[in-house]
């Protein structure tokens, strides 16, 4: 929901963003303009099975996702897509780039 505001110059109508049951959730899709019609709210992950289904009802040809890994079903989704001929296209994180070691430990004697 919270990357929903990049798609905004896209043909809203054509978008069906699955979100978590949630108001902020509804919010976002809201924001946009998004028909509740299109809204899928659910809280996932899904079997392949259902992921199929989802974009086999929805005629959708694209499916926006990050990659959660096994815990977010990345893989049902990735094998649904390929089922149904969809293009997936997979948000990374970006690097981090963190602190070391040795900056964290100067910052603490820095605070002492």
């Amino acid at each position: 929901a919270k990357e929903l505001p990049a798609f905004k110059n896209l043909d809203i109508k054509r978008i069906f963003p699955r979100v978590l049951p949630t108001l902020d959730g509804i919010r976002a899709c809201e924001a946009l303009d998004i028909p509740h019609r299109n809204i899928i709210a659910m809280q996932g992950p899904f079997s392949l099975d259902l992921n199929r289904v989802i974009l086999e009802q929805f005629n959708i040809q694209w499916l926006v996702t990050k990659d959660g890994g096994a815990v977010g079903g990345f893989m049902e989704k990735a094998k649904a897509c390929e089922y149904c001929g969809a293009r997936l296209i997979v948000l990374r994180r970006p690097r981090e780039n963190g602190e070391t070691v040795d900056s964290i430990l100067e910052r603490c004697r820095e605070l002492l």
